[in-house]
């Protein structure tokens, strides 16, 4: 067993088995699982960074199988709402934990960010907050938002009325991001979101990852 400084053990790697994964399961001294079955019932929680449904990966099935056996399941994002669901509705039927992981929050900028407004706000509310980012960040994205707001129970957004391609000037095109506004309680919210992605290849077509 690998044990880290926050006392957790690695008790395996599922992956295809392919030579890479054979040799950090080998480097690591843990097994190698090649299916959802094969991982014994005494592992408490999975991490499954495997891309969802929506992103052409298999994510979902992995964390659904592992879910219904009793096993908790931290799950990378992005993943779609209608997965979501169904995912919490498996757990619950498997009396387990599912929750979708935001780690950007807890990197350097993100916790900077959130403990800076955190402060900042006890003096005095924000006069706006603006947000631009692509579709498959914009969970990681509310999440940092959300924590350094201290939740988003009173998040609201709607879109704005926008261009669109037939009244666009001959020439131009449909600009990359759909804007929305809102307000996070007091404070007034607009979100410019990318409009599109490649869901063969979603990280190298996203323009923007968190600017807020």
């Amino acid at each position: 067993m690998l044990e880290d400084e926050t006392g957790f053990e690695l008790s395996g790697i599922l992956a295809r088995g392919s030579d890479r994964s054979r040799q950090l399961a080998q480097d690591l001294g843990v097994p190698l699982f090649q299916s959802p079955d094969q991982v014994p019932s005494s592992v408490d929680i999975a991490c499954v960074a495997i891309r969802s449904r929506a992103f052409g990966g298999s994510g979902d099935v992995i964390a659904e199988a592992l879910l219904r056996r009793g096993i908790h399941v931290q799950q990378e994002h992005p993943v779609h709402p209608t997965e979501i669901r169904r995912l919490l509705v498996a757990a619950n039927e498997g009396n387990a934990i599912y929750h979708v992981n935001c780690f950007y929050s807890h990197g350097t900028a993100g916790s900077t960010f959130i403990r800076f407004l955190r402060e900042w706000c006890v003096a005095r509310a924000p006069s706006y907050l603006s947000l631009t980012t692509s579709s498959q960040l914009l969970y990681s994205s509310l999440d940092i938002v959300g924590r350094a707001f201290g939740g988003l129970d009173d998040f609201v957004v709607a879109p704005v009325a926008s261009w669109t391609a037939g009244t666009l000037p001959a020439g131009v095109d449909t600009p990359p991001f759909q804007i929305l506004h809102g307000r996070i309680g007091s404070t007034p919210f607009v979100l410019q979101l990318q409009n599109y992605l490649d869901p063969e290849d979603p990280d190298h077509h996203s323009l923007v990852m968190h600017n807020i």
